[in-house]
């Protein structure tokens, strides 16, 4: 196991315990403030559940950054900063229910301020672009009991045994909050992540692309990336389907791959979760290289696919061929 990995144990098992320890007192506090997400016809769930539960892997993020912020673990501060903005951003939004042009607005500002600050003007182009994309792709995807922490730690796990020091910090604090988070929310959620946790576990994985992209180029950003290849290309193709519809992009709806397994009957939520976990570890491992990074969306590509092969399946097994006369 790589240096880096042995070394960043301490910065996740703290960031872990801080969030487990955060997540009872942050129920408590959702609950008095009726922060609570009832279920509709698109809901993946079928009872009240407190949202906003993000907020305790902010906490946990905190002590993971005051830990890691020198020697090997030292992140620009600019990093943070994103990362701390978005998370409050989003539980804005689980209180308030911002606008949809306000809060682009916001994470396209807040990445163009990061690529800025950390590579100058193509970064701050790049940032305002890249950052709301991963950010939403995160959101929209964050519909099922454990899919963002399984994909989330995945996506830590993958960076820290590639042995990426300049990401370390970021890498470990982002295994370590899905960890503590998940007894929380697998296989049952007693509170969801809410846009405060999609926002923030997004702009974990977007700042440190962005910070990447600054000393790699397209590389960089392209191998930062890959682990998140599953929630780009289901948020990408669902897009554009509804699109070619004619839906209206912003209206809820049940049309993601994930969203469709999980409607399967003897599908629980867990299983597609771990699938997805499993495929983001797979991409994030595979992807050393601009080519490794373009193979890893295979895993990606399969899984976004598998609800129609697996219909199809079942369509061809009801097809009975006739009795020769």
């Amino acid at each position: 196991m790589s240096l880096v990995f042995r070394t960043s144990l301490p910065v996740v098992a703290s960031t872990a315990a801080a969030t487990a320890l955060a997540a009872p007192l942050v129920l408590k506090a959702l609950a008095r403030a009726q922060l609570v997400d009832v279920p509709n016809l698109r809901s993946s769930h079928t009872v009240p559940t407190p949202r906003g539960g993000g907020a305790a892997c902010i906490i946990g993020a905190a002590v993971g950054f005051s830990i890691g912020r020198t020697g090997p673990f030292e992140t620009h501060p600019g990093v943070a900063a994103a990362v701390g903005s978005l998370a409050a951003l989003g539980l804005a939004d689980d209180k308030w229910g911002l606008p949809a042009t306000f809060r682009l607005a916001a994470q396209a500002s807040i990445g163009g301020a990061l690529g800025l600050a950390i590579g100058g003007s193509t970064s701050a182009l790049v940032g305002a672009l890249a950052l709301p994309t991963i950010v939403n792709a995160v959101n929209f995807m964050d519909g099922v009991n454990g899919i963002t922490c399984a994909t989330a730690a995945a996506w830590g796990f993958s960076r820290l045994l590639k042995m990426d020091q300049s990401s370390a910090a970021p890498s470990a604090i982002a295994l370590g909050s899905s960890l503590g988070f998940a007894p929380w929310n697998v296989p049952r959620a007693k509170m969801f992540l809410g846009d405060a946790g999609s926002y923030y576990f997004g702009g974990i994985v977007a700042a440190t692309a962005l910070a990447s992209f600054s000393r790699s180029g397209t590389r960089g950003l392209f191998e930062s990336l890959s682990p998140l290849g599953f929630y780009l290309v289901d948020t990408g193709t669902t897009m554009a389907r509804r699109a070619y519809r004619g839906e209206k992009l912003m209206e809820a709806h049940r049309s993601h791959a994930y969203q469709r397994l999980a409607d399967r009957e003897g599908w629980e939520h867990w299983h597609v979760a771990a699938l997805a976990g499993v495929v983001a570890l797979t991409s994030g491992l595979s992807s050393t290289t601009m080519l490794g990074a373009a193979r890893a969306l295979v895993p990606a590509l399969c899984l976004s696919a598998l609800p129609d092969l697996l219909q199809y399946a079942e369509e061809l097994s009801d097809i009975r061929p006739e009795r020769l006369t």
